[in-house]
Protein backbone atom coordinates (compact mmCIF):
# COMPACT_ATOMS: atom_id res chain seq x y z
CA UNK A 1 0.00 0.00 0.00
CA UNK A 2 2.87 2.43 0.71
CA UNK A 3 4.09 1.96 -2.84
CA UNK A 4 0.69 3.05 -4.19
CA UNK A 5 0.37 5.83 -1.61
CA UNK A 6 3.72 7.34 -2.65
CA UNK A 7 3.11 7.05 -6.40
CA UNK A 8 2.39 10.34 -8.14
CA UNK A 9 -0.40 10.91 -10.63
CA UNK A 10 0.78 12.29 -13.97
CA UNK A 11 -1.59 14.02 -16.38
CA UNK A 12 -1.30 15.88 -19.67
CA UNK A 13 -1.55 19.66 -19.28
CA UNK A 14 -5.09 19.89 -20.65
CA UNK A 15 -6.36 17.17 -18.27
CA UNK A 16 -4.42 18.70 -15.40
CA UNK A 17 -5.95 22.14 -16.01
CA UNK A 18 -9.44 20.60 -16.22
CA UNK A 19 -8.90 18.60 -13.01
CA UNK A 20 -7.75 21.70 -11.13
CA UNK A 21 -10.46 23.90 -12.63
CA UNK A 22 -8.00 26.45 -14.02
CA UNK A 23 -7.14 27.64 -17.53
CA UNK A 24 -4.26 26.21 -19.50
CA UNK A 25 -2.31 29.55 -19.41
CA UNK A 26 -2.76 29.69 -15.62
CA UNK A 27 -1.45 26.13 -15.36
CA UNK A 28 1.55 27.03 -17.56
CA UNK A 29 2.35 29.93 -15.22
CA UNK A 30 2.03 27.69 -12.14
CA UNK A 31 4.36 25.11 -13.69
CA UNK A 32 6.89 27.80 -14.57
CA UNK A 33 6.78 29.52 -11.14
CA UNK A 34 7.07 26.20 -9.33
CA UNK A 35 9.86 24.99 -11.58
CA UNK A 36 7.82 21.81 -12.08
CA UNK A 37 9.41 19.47 -14.60
CA UNK A 38 7.40 17.10 -16.79
CA UNK A 39 7.53 13.42 -15.98
CA UNK A 40 6.97 10.45 -18.24
CA UNK A 41 5.43 11.22 -21.62
CA UNK A 42 5.64 15.00 -21.08
CA UNK A 43 2.98 14.75 -18.35
CA UNK A 44 3.01 16.70 -15.09
CA UNK A 45 2.57 15.59 -11.51
CA UNK A 46 -0.87 16.45 -10.17
CA UNK A 47 0.53 16.41 -6.63
CA UNK A 48 3.36 18.85 -7.47
CA UNK A 49 0.97 21.26 -9.19
CA UNK A 50 -1.48 21.07 -6.27
CA UNK A 51 1.33 21.80 -3.80
CA UNK A 52 2.52 24.79 -5.86
CA UNK A 53 -1.00 26.19 -6.25
CA UNK A 54 -1.75 25.74 -2.54
CA UNK A 55 1.49 27.50 -1.64
CA UNK A 56 0.69 30.42 -3.91
CA UNK A 57 -2.92 30.68 -2.79
CA UNK A 58 -1.98 30.44 0.90
CA UNK A 59 0.51 33.28 0.40
CA UNK A 60 -2.21 35.34 -1.27
CA UNK A 61 -4.72 34.79 1.52
CA UNK A 62 -2.16 36.00 4.07
CA UNK A 63 -2.35 39.48 2.55
CA UNK A 64 -6.16 39.64 2.39
CA UNK A 65 -6.36 43.38 3.00
CA UNK A 66 -4.35 44.08 -0.15
CA UNK A 67 -6.34 41.76 -2.37
CA UNK A 68 -9.60 42.73 -3.93
CA UNK A 69 -12.63 40.70 -2.88
CA UNK A 70 -12.97 38.95 -6.23
CA UNK A 71 -9.32 37.92 -6.29
CA UNK A 72 -9.56 36.69 -2.71
CA UNK A 73 -12.59 34.57 -3.57
CA UNK A 74 -10.82 33.17 -6.62
CA UNK A 75 -7.82 32.31 -4.47
CA UNK A 76 -10.02 30.58 -1.92
CA UNK A 77 -11.83 28.68 -4.66
CA UNK A 78 -8.56 27.43 -6.15
CA UNK A 79 -7.32 26.48 -2.68
CA UNK A 80 -10.51 24.50 -1.98
CA UNK A 81 -10.27 22.79 -5.37
CA UNK A 82 -6.71 21.78 -4.54
CA UNK A 83 -7.83 20.40 -1.19
CA UNK A 84 -10.59 18.45 -2.93
CA UNK A 85 -8.09 17.02 -5.41
CA UNK A 86 -5.78 16.05 -2.53
CA UNK A 87 -8.69 14.32 -0.79
CA UNK A 88 -9.67 12.49 -3.99
CA UNK A 89 -6.07 11.36 -4.44
CA UNK A 90 -5.89 10.12 -0.85
CA UNK A 91 -9.12 8.16 -1.31
CA UNK A 92 -7.85 6.68 -4.57
CA UNK A 93 -4.61 5.65 -2.88
CA UNK A 94 -6.46 3.90 -0.07
CA UNK A 95 -5.55 6.32 2.72
CA UNK A 96 -9.18 6.51 3.88
CA UNK A 97 -11.69 3.82 4.76
CA UNK A 98 -15.35 4.11 3.86
CA UNK A 99 -17.65 4.62 6.85
CA UNK A 100 -19.73 1.60 5.85
CA UNK A 101 -16.64 -0.59 6.09
CA UNK A 102 -15.83 0.81 9.55
CA UNK A 103 -19.41 0.24 10.73
CA UNK A 104 -19.48 -3.30 9.39
CA UNK A 105 -16.11 -4.22 10.92
CA UNK A 106 -17.05 -2.68 14.26
CA UNK A 107 -20.33 -4.61 14.34
CA UNK A 108 -18.48 -7.82 13.49
CA UNK A 109 -15.96 -7.25 16.30
CA UNK A 110 -18.67 -6.44 18.85
CA UNK A 111 -20.66 -9.55 17.89
CA UNK A 112 -17.55 -11.73 18.18
CA UNK A 113 -16.79 -10.30 21.63
CA UNK A 114 -20.42 -10.76 22.71
CA UNK A 115 -20.45 -14.41 21.59
CA UNK A 116 -17.19 -15.27 23.36
CA UNK A 117 -18.04 -13.41 26.57
CA UNK A 118 -21.57 -14.81 26.81
CA UNK A 119 -20.17 -18.33 26.50
CA UNK A 120 -18.03 -17.87 29.65
CA UNK A 121 -20.74 -18.54 32.27
CA UNK A 122 -21.68 -21.86 30.64
CA UNK A 123 -18.10 -23.04 30.33
CA UNK A 124 -17.09 -21.85 33.82
CA UNK A 125 -20.10 -23.05 35.83
CA UNK A 126 -18.81 -26.60 36.40
CA UNK A 127 -15.35 -25.31 37.36
CA UNK A 128 -16.72 -22.82 39.92
CA UNK A 129 -18.75 -25.19 42.08
CA UNK A 130 -17.13 -25.87 45.42
CA UNK A 131 -14.45 -23.18 45.11
CA UNK A 132 -13.78 -20.50 47.69
CA UNK A 133 -14.69 -16.91 46.82
CA UNK A 134 -10.99 -16.05 46.38
CA UNK A 135 -10.48 -19.03 44.02
CA UNK A 136 -13.64 -18.09 42.07
CA UNK A 137 -12.39 -14.51 41.71
CA UNK A 138 -8.96 -15.71 40.51
CA UNK A 139 -10.48 -18.17 38.01
CA UNK A 140 -12.89 -15.53 36.65
CA UNK A 141 -10.12 -12.93 36.37
CA UNK A 142 -7.81 -15.40 34.56
CA UNK A 143 -10.53 -16.56 32.14
CA UNK A 144 -11.64 -12.99 31.39
CA UNK A 145 -8.04 -11.89 30.87
CA UNK A 146 -7.38 -14.83 28.53
CA UNK A 147 -10.62 -14.16 26.63
CA UNK A 148 -9.93 -10.43 26.25
CA UNK A 149 -6.34 -11.11 25.14
CA UNK A 150 -7.67 -13.58 22.57
CA UNK A 151 -10.17 -11.00 21.31
CA UNK A 152 -7.47 -8.31 21.18
CA UNK A 153 -5.39 -10.38 18.75
CA UNK A 154 -8.19 -10.26 16.21
CA UNK A 155 -7.87 -14.03 15.68
CA UNK A 156 -11.55 -14.74 16.30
Amino acid sequence: MTEIANKKTYLAKIKLAERLGISRPTLDAVIQRGNIKPGKGNKYSLEDCVAQLKSEQSDKTADQKQIETRQLLQSRLILRRCELVEHDLAVAKGKFVAIDVVRSETARMVNAAKTVLLALPTSLAPELSGLTPAAIEKLLRDKLTDTLNHLATGAW
